[in-house]
Order: structure tokens, then sequence, then C-alpha cells
């Protein structure tokens, strides 16, 4: 070696006479496959001897050699004589004057596959930046090795670097490090070798892959120094941790902070370290103390430090973060350096961000900071807080003093493109003073991005097609600038925060969906905004629409700020196109907006609660939308956000509704309603009745009946329960699919009996049920037939003989309403082809309704088999609920006057039934067969009879069912039902 090196300085002098030099180290990496080595050889350059007897993994130092010319370098076998006996000769160069480079002999003499050659790489340094830190360049050269990573626990040092190849030089601090090779996917881990560089700060290192994989000589890596030593890496495991420093130390009055040197032990670490910069991740020992020192920029050594402190055993693959934080000199909060072990490279969720919190601001009260949902609360200077799967997106954080819940600032932070990363956000500055308290976020690659106090703008797309329940899709440009794609009708942009410093006009743009430029603009227009400004840019009107044009109309009536926890701030829009001038009215607390015309708005707060809101044609009761607004959970944090209306009056593809959205840009519908009243006129128990799985009747009571009652419009299922149910599980009856369209009554009637054959439980919706008459004279009325037994009926005004309810059957409304004067009728039952036979009168006494509607509804057994079974009536239900019976004029299951008896035998027959009947008065006498249809199929005329009578039925040609004998004396009708059995 001592030849060598002589016969170098020679070279070295030779070449001295070149104005122009740069610097070379030759590496030998050329094994013998097979062997434990590889072949001792002579290097020539330009003719010249430039290394003798050159043995396997061995090195020279840097020399001097021609700049700007090309070297021919030849290599033989050991002892040769000239370079005539040259085994393999190459081109170098032309070289840059100055600059350093690193050649390797590589592969094998005489293999195919991977031939010997020399390769050479420009990117070899001698001295790294900073005298902590190590300037590393790697090299493959391992035979039959494939494609590899090298890693340093999660710093990737070498990413799929095939063989032949070199890697950008990496700046790594002056540590010991465990190096992992696996193969290019991480399926396969070659091995873990320990890289001990710890004092070799300040150096270039060349690190080469040498030997033949699975074979001999064997793998291993090798470190080179400027100095030409090469050094194995012994394969001997060591644990990392993982480590990020951010500079949060400021210099009160100024505006800025001290910059300064970090020193891990007695090495360099960061050198001219700036406020509010941070480093990447880097890799430190773990299971070990690390002694941190903070130093002036101006340092020489570790001797300088201003502050020291111990940190560790750190956890090994763990994260963690180091603040430099408070200030230099102040006693109540003095410079020091925190540490976190909640630090995160990497969020949970691939699709979200992990936030860890940290308050740095001096002399600053505790904070809490929302964004829509509380991030950090109470969170006191030198504390941290973590937050877990936060969107990935723009966030509008709100910071408040957490002493007395005031509001300080809003912040804007976009890392929409940081999805599966760990953030740390940091509150900094002097609280009321300079610098001045701000909020950054340091991303794990060391990028600090600061939170920007902006003027904010979001884009709503309330422009609907006629006709159908969507709009045409558009893209919007901000500034020339493609800002949203493809918002679709009823969605909305997230918060865009922008600069208003410099600019204060913007333009904005509308193009059709999947458009190539702004070029493509269908619209456009400008927003006026001075800085701090809150906007929400609405686009409403119709594409090609001359009376209502689309247009892009920006409210400024709206705050992005919060406000007391317990309220909550709407900008309320009129979107819905060439609608009229609205009153938004909530049940029960009156106007909250008054006369808003089409395309204006108004700022409003209001309690945060759950409201019934009505839009209603201004100064009128005329609704065009009734809606849930659950503003309860939605303004919980006392926050401000965008309220509209949007649809077209009168189009039902395109009902009117209210709309709110948030600022992550997520539109939520209010609740369109229906409004529903149940009668419960099954005569059965005591039921529960629910919507889809939602309880809404507790212990409902046969005929009684609910008010009308807010249902969320849509598709819903009604089922019926027993009243001890504990979930809609315990159902006995469901509807299946109901839909019910908002702004619409709807009657409910529960009828029939459980587990009857011929008349089933059931229940019967009727649509556009009315709740009041147009006229206050008169009462719009329906029936409903309910009784279970009785056939089918007409429903007679006694006074005049006209039918008010004509073939009224079983289970059955009526075809529509009917309008009277609101006055007292007598109304008679008789079957529907017979109006002269009077099965049942009533009193229904109406003159107190006028303006208003009843539901009458028969209900009962018109011949009840014992006391548990409920006599026939009819009924009447109002709007409000409100059940009672009609007074009775003539019984139909009791005995009329004048009848002692009377009775059938056997109730069910095939051929005949025996009829015992008393009179205690002499009368004209019929026996009627009626059918359940309310048709007369038989009349026996039997004359003026008087005292006990017996009689037989002939009931052999009648259809088999359900069938009605009348028992007629005089004016007089008393029923028994019958069953005809085939």
């Amino acid at each position: 070696m001592l030849r060598t090196l002589t016969l170098l300085l020679s070279f070295a002098c030779a070449f001295a006479l070149h104005a122009q030099t740069a610097q070379l180290q030759v590496i030998h990496n050329s094994p013998t496959p097979g062997t434990d080595s590889g072949p001792t050889v002579d290097v020539y350059a330009n003719g010249a001897l430039l290394i003798d007897d050159f043995e396997y993994r061995t090195a020279t130092g840097y020399v001097d050699v021609p700049a700007d010319a090309m070297i021919t370098v030849a290599v033989a076998l050991g002892n040769s004589t000239s370079a005539d006996d040259a085994i393999f000769t190459t081109m170098i160069g032309p070289l840059t004057s100055g600059e350093d480079y690193v050649a390797y002999a590589n592969g094998a003499v005489g293999d195919t596959d991977q031939p010997f050659a020399i390769e050479a790489s420009a990117m070899a340094e001698q001295t790294s930046i900073a005298p902590g830190l190590i300037d590393l360049l790697v090299f493959h050269g391992a035979l039959d090795a494939p494609a590899v990573d090298v890693s340093a626990g999660t710093l990737v040092l070498v990413d799929d670097l095939e063989f032949g190849n070199f890697t950008d030089p990496n700046e790594v601090p002056a540590f010991e490090y465990v190096l992992t090779v696996t193969n290019a996917d991480g399926s396969v881990t070659v091995g873990d070798f320990t890289a001990d560089i710890n004092g070799l700060g300040g150096q270039g290192i060349n690190v080469f892959a040498s030997g033949v994989l699975g074979g001999s000589p064997a793998f291993g890596l090798f470190a080179t120094t400027p100095a030409g030593a090469v050094v194995e890496l012994p394969m001997v495991p060591m644990a990392m941790a993982n480590v990020q420093v951010i500079h949060n130390s400021p210099t009160p009055g100024t505006d800025s902070g001290p910059t300064v040197d970090v020193y891990a032990g007695d090495a360099l670490l960061l050198d001219d370290f700036e406020y509010l910069t941070a480093t990447p991740y880097v890799q430190v020992p773990a299971g070990v103390d690390i002694e941190l020192s903070v130093a002036p920029a101006t340092s020489t050594s570790v001797d300088d430090a201003i502050y020291t402190t111990t940190v560790g055993p750190l956890t090994a693959d763990e994260d963690y973060v180091v603040y430099a934080a408070g200030v230099v000199g102040d006693d109540d909060e003095p410079f020091e350096l925190i540490a976190s072990g909640q630090a995160r490279q990497t969020a949970a969720a691939a699709g979200s961000v992990d936030l860890l919190f940290h308050h740095g601001a001096i002399d600053a009260f505790p904070i809490d900071i929302l964004s829509g949902i509380a991030l950090a609360d109470d969170l006191a200077f030198g504390e941290f807080q973590t937050f877990e799967e936060a969107p990935a997106g723009i966030f509008v954080m709100q910071v408040f003093n957490a002493n007395d819940d005031s509001f300080v600032q809003n912040y804007v932070l976009n890392i929409s493109n940081d999805a599966g990363l760990g953030v740390n956000i940091f509150a900094t500055g002097v609280a009321g003073g300079t610098p001045p308290f701000g909020l950054y976020a340091a991303l794990p690659s060391g990028e600090v991005l600061r939170y920007n106090v902006p003027s904010n703008v979001q884009f709503v797309h309330a422009s609907p097609t006629p006709g159908s329940p969507s709009g045409p899709d558009v893209d919007v440009y901000f500034q020339g600038q493609l800002a949203f794609d493809d918002i679709s009708y009823l969605q909305a942009s997230q918060v865009f925060s922008f600069d208003t410093e410099s600019v204060d006009t913007f333009e904005i743009a509308v193009a059709p969906a999947d458009s190539d430029s702004v070029d493509d603009a269908i619209y456009t227009d400008q927003i006026f905004a001075a800085s701090g400004g809150n906007f929400v840019a609405y686009f409403t009107g119709i594409v090609g629409d001359a009376d209502n044009p689309f247009q892009m109309v920006v409210d400024e009536n709206v705050s992005f700020d919060p406000v007391d926890s317990e309220s909550i701030a709407l900008g309320v829009f009129h979107g819905a196109v060439g609608g009229p001038n609205v009153d938004v009215v909530a049940d029960g607390a009156g106007a909250i907006v008054s006369d808003l015309a089409y395309t204006e708005s108004e700022l409003i707060t209001v309690p945060a609660n759950d409201y019934i809101l009505n839009v209603n044609v201004a100064g009128t009761d005329n609704t065009v939308a009734r809606v849930l607004a659950d503003l309860a959970t939605i303004g919980a944090s006392g926050s401000s956000f965008p309220f509209f209306a949007a649809g077209i009056p009168g189009d039902d593809a395109n009902p009117v509704n209210l709309y709110i959205v948030a600022g992550n840009g997520f539109v939520l519908p209010m609740t369109p309603l229906a409004q529903v009243q149940v009668i419960h006129n099954s005569p059965s128990p005591t039921v529960d009745v629910y919507a889809d799985d939602a309880l809404i009747l507790d212990d409902f009571e046969f005929r009684t009946a609910t008010p009308y009652v807010d249902l969320p419009a849509g598709d819903v299922v009604l089922s019926v329960a027993p009243s001890t149910s504990t979930s809609v599980d315990d159902a006995i009856f469901s509807t299946g699919t109901v839909s019910l369209e908002t702004l619409t009554n709807y009657q409910v009637m529960a009828h029939g009996i459980v587990g009857d054959a011929d008349r089933p439980f059931g229940l019967a919706l009727l649509a556009d049920s009315r709740q009041g008459s147009d006229d206050a004279a008169n009462v719009d009325v329906i029936a409903f037939h309910g009784g279970v037994d009785a056939p089918t009926v007409d429903v007679v005004v006694d006074a005049d003989d006209s039918i008010l309810f004509d073939d009224l059957e079983y289970g059955t409304y009526a075809a529509d309403y009917v309008t009277v004067p609101a006055a007292s009728y007598v109304l008679n039952v008789t079957p529907a082809d017979d109006n002269s036979n009077i099965v049942a009168a009533f009193v229904a006494d109406l003159s107190t309704l006028g303006g208003g509607a009843a539901t009458v509804f028969a209900s009962g057994y018109l011949a009840p088999v014992d006391s548990t079974q409920a006599g026939f009536g009819l009924y009447a239900t109002l709007p409000d609920g409100t059940t009672f019976p009609l007074e009775v004029t003539t019984g139909t299951t009791e005995l009329a006057d004048g009848v002692s008896a009377f009775g059938l035998y056997p109730t069910v027959s095939s051929d005949e039934i025996t009829v015992e009947f008393g009179l205690t008065e002499a009368a004209a006498t019929q026996l009627i067969v009626v059918n359940a249809n309310g048709s007369v199929l038989r009349e026996s005329r039997l004359g003026r009879l008087n005292g006990e009578q017996l009689q037989t039925l002939d009931v052999s040609t009648l259809a088999a069912g359900q069938h009605y004998l009348l028992l007629r004396t005089g004016d007089r009708i008393t029923v028994r039902p019958f069953t005809v059995q085939r």
C-alpha cells in the first residue's frame, strides 16, 4: 500500500502542471464470485500507473486529476508491466475543476450479466454542509442483488436503487444508525447494518453495497472516508426513534426570534436554526439519553451553549417533537426545550390528518381551538393536546380565550394535499405584542405553514334545471385558475381563503363541468373584497332563462366567525328562483326573517335550538316550505353558517327547501315536513305506533286521535305494536313504505281486528286531508267506514234525504270531502242501495266548527256478541285531535222500541237459519237480507204481527260470506249479522 500511495503522489505531482484539477477517489468493489475476495489489479490513467496492486474493498483518498479533459482509465491484473496488459479500458471525463468525484471498479471479470466496469459519480463530497451532519452517497455494487431500499427507521436513504447506480446525496446527523436493506417493495429484508458515524460529522462518506447476494464474497455494506479508509458496517441491530425539532422561541419587541445552533452531545446538529422553522423527522438512538444544547448562531462548539437539557430515553420507532420555546432571559416563561412523545409522522387513517397542538405563545391566556368541533380545549402555555382523524382540507380554526370564552381570531390553513400525515400545530408570538400571536403548522418534511387571517369566500351552487331534481355541473375559476371542479347543484365548495393585501378585485368565472380552461366560461363576474372579509358567492337563476338568468350573487351578510356558545349566526339568502318576497316564521317564535326578496340576504343570530320553520309568502300564511331545522346540534359550538333557500316555486322536481352550509362545503338540507293525524279506530287493545324505527305514539287508545303532527317527508314505514313494545321489532303490523310529500296533510286510520281474516287490522292513509275550510261559514267533512261488521252504507242527511256519502265501503274513506254550512244535522246510516232502511241515525252538531274540518267515522260492532265488544257508533275527529261520539237517535244493535227479543241460530249456516223475535205491540213487520256491500238480496213482508214469532230463513242460495238480517217494525230497524258457509 505504501507503493500505491507513492505512485498516487507521483501521479498528482505530474498533473500539477495542469492549471485545472478535480478530486477523485477510487474504490475497488469488483469481486471474484465463489471466493472470499476479488482480483488484485493495477489501474492506469492516460497510460501512467495510477494504482499498483489495488486490492478488493480498498480505496484511495481523494487525489488531483486533470479537469476539463478526458482521462483514459485502464485496468490490468496485478503485476502488470504496462497499460498494454489491460483487461478493461474506458474513458472518464471531462471532469469539472474543483469538484469531487468517486469511481468504483465494479462488476465481475468475465461475467456477461454484470461485467466488470468503472462506475463514476460527480455527486461525491469530501465535506458536508454542517459540522454535525454527514453527506452520504450510496452505490449499489452487490452482484445478483435486486434493486434495493435502504432506510434508517422511517428515514428513507435509498429508494429503488438498481445495481451499478448511485443515489442522490443525503445530509444526515452524525449519529449511530441502523440501516435496513430490503428489496424495492420491502417484502424481503436483506439485513440490518450498524453505521456508527457519530465521529464523522462534517465529512462526505461513500457507502457501497458489496459482494454476492446469497454467495461469496458475502453481501455487506461498507463506508469509505475521504482519506480512503474502508470500514465494514457490522450487522448489529440498533433501535432508533424519530424526532422533529421546531424553533418557537421569539424575541419580544421584534418581528422574529434568535437564530441558534443546536448540539446533540458535542456534535453540531442544527446550524443557524431560525425562528419558525423546523427540521424533518430525523433518526436518533432509542433507549439512551440524548443531551441537547442550544447556543448562539455564532457558536464554535457546544461549550458556547446557553441552555442544555437531556431528552430520553426515547422509545424505538416512536415519533417525537421538540420545541425551542419561551424567551431567553425571561423569568416567567424562560427558554426551554419542550418534548412530546405524542407526535406522529403518519395519521391513523389514510384519508385524514392527525393533529398535535402545542401552546407556545408568550404572555398568552389558555386557548380553545375549534373548527366546527372542539380541537383543543383549555390549552395552557407549554402544553400539548392531540386530535385524531381530522379531514384533510382547508381548516378554518377559531381561537378563543379559554378564561372568558372571548373570540380571538380566525385562522385558515390549507392542508388538502396532506392526507395521511401527522401535523404539529403550534401557537406562537407574543399575545398583544410582537412577534404577533399566530398559529403555525409543521409538516413531517419540516415545511412550516403559516395560518393566515384571510378574506374568505365560499361558493354555493343553487342554480337548478326546471323539471329536473338537479342542475348543471360547473367548474369555478378564481383569478383564471381552476379553484373547484365539478360542483353539482346543491353542493358547495370549502371556504376558500385569499390574500387581499395587494389585490382587492377578484375575477370569478363559471364554466361547464370538465372544462379545459377559463376560456370555456359561460359566466364571469367579480368580487370586491376587503381584507378579512367573509363572502358567500351563490350561483342562482337558470341557465338560458331570460326572466331569471344564471348569475352569481355575492352575499356579504355572512360570518364565518363564531358567536356565543348558545347561539348560531345564519347568513340567510333567498335563492328560490323567481320566488316572491318571503317571511321565515318559526313555530312558537314568530318571524326570524321578514319580507326577504329573491337574491337578498340578511344576517341573523338566534338561540341554538331546534326549529320548525315556515317559508311563507311575505305578509301571508301561504306556506311554500315547512322544514325541521336542527340548529341545536349544528350550532352547539356557537358557529356561523350560510343558510339559504333554493328550488323553484311550483316545480315538483325542485321544491323549495332550506339548506345550511358547513365550512368544509357539506350542504345539509333541512328536513321537509308533512303533517299527519292518526286515529285509532280498531276495537283492539291500546297500541304503540312507530314511524320507521322511531316511536311516535305511546299507549295510543281506541277511539282517540292525535292532532296533526310533523313527520319528515319522504319514504316511511308505519308500524303498530302492543303498548308493551320496546322497539319496532315488536310490531304486529306494518304498512310497507309510504311516501309522504312535503306541505301535504295526511290522515291515518287504524281499523279492523288483529287476527281477523275477514276484517283484518290495517292502516288506511288519506292524502290531502284537510285542517280547515276555505270559508269561515262552512265545514269540510269526510267519512270513513270502520264498523267491523257493517255492510256498505250511505250516509244521508235526514232533513232532505240528500246523500252526503254514497256507497261507503268498509275500510275506506269517502271519495272526497263535502263542504256543508256550519249547522246541526241528523245523519241516517242506511244500506247502500236502500236509503229507506235506516240502520241508525245520529246527531252531528257542526254549528261551532265554521272554517274547520272534521272526519266522521263509523266505529265498533253492529251486533256485539258480548260486553267486551264495542257497540256501533259514529265518531268525529277534529284537526286538533279532539274525538267525540255523535249522539244516537236510532239504535242498531239495541232492540228497537216494541221489540222484546231478536235472535238467530246458528249464526253460521249453509242451508237455513232459525229466526226468533218478540213484539210487544202490533206493527207492520219485514225481514230484509243485506250483503256486506249493502245490497238488499231478499225481502219478506210478514204483515202486521204481535207477540212471539218464529221464522225460518233459507240461505242455501246465498253466496258465501257475511250477511245482515234487518228486522223492520214500522220505521224502526234492528240488525243481526250471520255468515253463509260453503
